[in-house]
């Protein structure tokens, strides 16, 4: 029987995986409630289905990542103008600036940890940008971040996300996790402050002002900011040190991409595709429900697999090949349907213009140790480097 909540699956996934796919693609462990999807046709159709519901799954307040239909629609018209190509555009400049400046600093290093030194501190200042948080606050987003990788830990069940994140009918942070706690506290005093004055942080700015209008609960407002701390600093650094781990074992295609940077779009779609920065996303039935064919109750946790779809040979050619140049890449790793990441182009913008300035800055990059262990978070719904120690000749 194949352990899909096991911890030891977190450091790699893909053999149980193809386990789950060989023995039939969707698998329902009536012991836990949980449908799990591996097959990329039937996650792709669940992420499409109004039936399966996003508003029970991970605990959330229902607004951008747990709300369904009218209530997360309303969220999210909100929000998207924080996300568009006009504002992505507009600050790409000064992601590039900050990029470029980091990697200088790190020119040279026979042995630094890029995870910590690079992968990570970049998106957690454009966090504090979109928030309009002081730059002293960075070692805070981090520990915020770190605290809420740690709730579900070897799979740990949602209701601890819940009670940690402290959503359950109002109820207070769960005083076991005081980084989220802390979290919390300083965002409500924060979204406070930026609705008598503004914070400079383009998405607190927006939030505090819909929620000034009447038009965003408190609890909504904060949601939408913690929702900011973590998916928009997690993503992108888990998907930074992912590509510059697979440079770092391939020097001839470090030289590629210098030669042809016109490959690093789809280089960094194939990083998406191959090590899925989000590795399960989670959906509840709302009605009996079918799915590839298995009769699913009312009331299932469903977790689409998206770390096994896109390496479902029935939709990608040779799937557990890294090819840098794939082409007609679908992969699902910023969703589908009506919850498609609201971030995605400025993830990938970021993701872009760090490995682009760590490839001009930077001659060489190698492990510093090729016998060291990788080490990813203990916790199977996301695909996060702990440390990588690389050379930076």
């Amino acid at each position: 029987m194949i352990d899909l909540e096991a911890s030891s699956i977190a450091q790699d996934p893909y053999p149980a995986y193809r386990a789950l796919r060989a023995a039939g693609d969707v698998f329902y462990d009536r012991s836990r409630n949980i449908c799990y999807v591996g097959d990329y046709q039937a996650a792709a159709d669940v992420l499409r289905n109004n039936d399966i519901s996003t508003s029970q799954g991970v605990g959330l307040e229902p607004t951008v990542s747990g709300g369904d239909g009218a209530p997360h629609n309303r969220v999210r018209s909100y929000l998207s103008p924080a996300f568009g190509a006009p504002r992505v555009t507009g600050i790409e400049e000064r992601i590039s600036s900050l990029a470029s400046g980091l990697a200088e600093r790190l020119r040279g290093r026979k042995r630094c940890d890029i995870v910590a030194d690079y992968a990570m501190a970049i998106p957690e200042t454009i966090t504090a940008w979109m928030l309009g948080l002081d730059e002293s606050r960075l070692p805070d987003i981090r520990r915020w971040n770190n605290a809420m990788l740690s709730v579900n830990r070897g799979g740990c069940p949602f209701s601890k996300l819940k009670r940690a994140i402290g959503r359950i009918a109002g109820r207070k942070p769960d005083p076991r996790n005081p980084g989220i706690a802390a979290c919390r506290t300083v965002l409500e005093s924060h979204l406070q402050q930026a609705g008598r004055k503004a914070s400079g942080g383009w998405v607190t700015d927006l939030v505090a002002e819909k929620w000034k209008e009447g038009e965003l609960s408190e609890s909504e407002t904060v949601d939408i900011g913690m929702l900011m701390v973590f998916a928009a600093s997690q993503t992108p650094s888990s998907l930074i040190g992912s590509a510059v781990l697979i440079l770092a074992r391939d020097h001839g295609l470090q030289q590629r991409l210098r030669n042809d940077p016109q490959l690093l779009k789809p280089f960094i779609e194939e990083v998406l595709r191959f090590e899925a920065p989000v590795q399960r996303k989670c959906r509840r039935t709302t009605v009996p429900t079918e799915i590839a064919g298995v009769s699913i109750p009312e009331g299932t946790i469903v977790q689409c697999l998206i770390g096994s779809a896109n390496r479902d040979p029935k939709m990608f050619s040779e799937p557990e090949q890294f090819r840098a140049d794939r082409q007609k890449n679908r992969h699902l790793s910023f969703g589908l349907g009506p919850h498609f990441c609201l971030g995605a182009q400025l993830g990938r913008a970021q993701v872009f213009l760090a490995l682009q300035a760590l490839l001009q800055s930077i001659p060489s990059i190698t492990l510093a140790d090729a016998s060291e262990r990788t080490c990813y978070a203990d916790n199977n719904l996301v695909r996060s480097l702990l440390r990588l120690s690389v050379s930076l000749g």
